[in-house]
């Protein structure tokens, strides 16, 4: 195992009440911030402020009170590798760039359009927009501070009786499920395009074999089913759980065990799970697959009423499975037991 130290920032132009964010475009193809690797006896900072010129010949003041760091792990070249990356907020004194040969584009845009463009990193790119909103916000005085504070209770005790606040969290957690599933989706199919043999998981565990097997998402340090089976159709269920330091992975260790690792353009960097994750609550996603015919599906229960079975956005009997209460997903919609959930 390996250990790498990087260092960048989130580079941004203030002009007035306008602010902009510096996104490059690797030549992966996928959009970030500056960085790069920490070179011997440089510390963060002075590695950051070397990539920004070096990739953007910018100029640029790393603002005090910002740092977050971020760690992930992959393989290269068969060796497993653990990154930290540490970024900064550096405001820009111009806009003109000089692009390295690193980067094949590059375009600075306003927060919503950048973080909807932006490949990773998005929850500190949410981080910052945060800090500079307050650094640059105007001052109030006490008096403004506490009519805007009742003026806040009034609409809210007025809203709480109209709106349930419980429902908009649970249509905000299926809207996390319906994205987490479709990625899936995407990467497996991707996944099964790319690779010459593919694998869908370990060996007499798929649906046509001797022990067919139910991956869920649900971590088994944090309750643990493996003892358990299930009958659908006079037919035995196993089920599968990964630990809660290993779940998350995508080499083929994780909760769902397809190594997309090993991609040359990697679709997800972790596995997502369920926002609740709870087999007692029947909120968690499963995974199952059938090698002979290379196909997989994947599940997930909806809480939001509206989404649920002849609800006004129904979501589950639209989806083209044979389960109209689930949430189903995959290139064969047929192979999960009904009875899971």
């Amino acid at each position: 195992m390996k250990k790498e130290s990087s260092a960048g920032a989130i580079v941004f132009y203030q002009k007035g009440s306008k602010r902009e964010y510096l996104l490059l475009n690797y030549l992966g193809g996928h959009w970030d911030f500056p960085k790069g690797h920490m070179e011997l006896h440089e510390n963060p900072i002075k590695t950051t402020l070397r990539e920004i010129k070096e990739e953007t010949d910018l100029d640029v003041k790393i603002l005090r009170g910002f740092e977050r760091k971020i760690t992930y792990s992959f393989k290269h070249r068969n060796e497993f590798i653990i990154k930290d990356v540490i970024f900064y907020l550096a405001q820009a004194k111009t806009q003109r760039i000089r692009l390295s040969s690193e980067h094949k584009g590059y375009v600075w845009l306003p927060y919503e359009k950048a973080l909807e463009l932006i490949t990773f990193n998005k929850e500190v790119l949410k981080d910052a927009e945060r800090f500079l909103r307050k650094k640059f916000a105007y001052g109030f005085t006490l008096l403004e501070i506490l009519i805007v504070v009742v003026m806040i209770l009034i609409l809210f005790s007025i809203t709480a009786q109209i709106f349930k606040p419980l429902t908009y969290l649970k249509k905000t957690r299926d809207v996390k499920r319906i994205a987490d599933l479709k990625a899936l989706e995407i990467a497996l199919n991707t996944y099964l395009t790319v690779t010459s043999s593919p694998n869908l998981g370990p060996t007499n565990k798929g649906i046509d074999e001797a022990s067919s097997t139910i991956f869920i998402s649900i971590p088994f340090d944090k309750e643990d089913i493996r003892n358990q089976t299930l009958v659908w159709n006079a037919k035995t269920y196993y089920f599968s759980q990964a630990s809660s330091t290993e779940f998350f992975k995508n080499d083929g260790q994780g909760w769902l065990p397809v190594n997309i690792s090993l991609l040359p353009y990697q679709p997800l960097f972790a596995y997502p799970y369920d926002p609740i994750n709870s087999y007692q609550n029947k909120l968690f996603y499963s995974y199952v697959f059938k090698r002979a015919s290379s196909t997989f599906e994947i599940n997930a229960n909806l809480e939001y009423e509206n989404f649920k079975y002849q609800g006004n956005e129904d979501k589950v009997s639209t989806d083209g499975g044979d389960n109209q209460n689930i949430l189903e997903m995959g290139n064969d919609k047929s192979l999960m037991p009904n009875n899971l959930y």
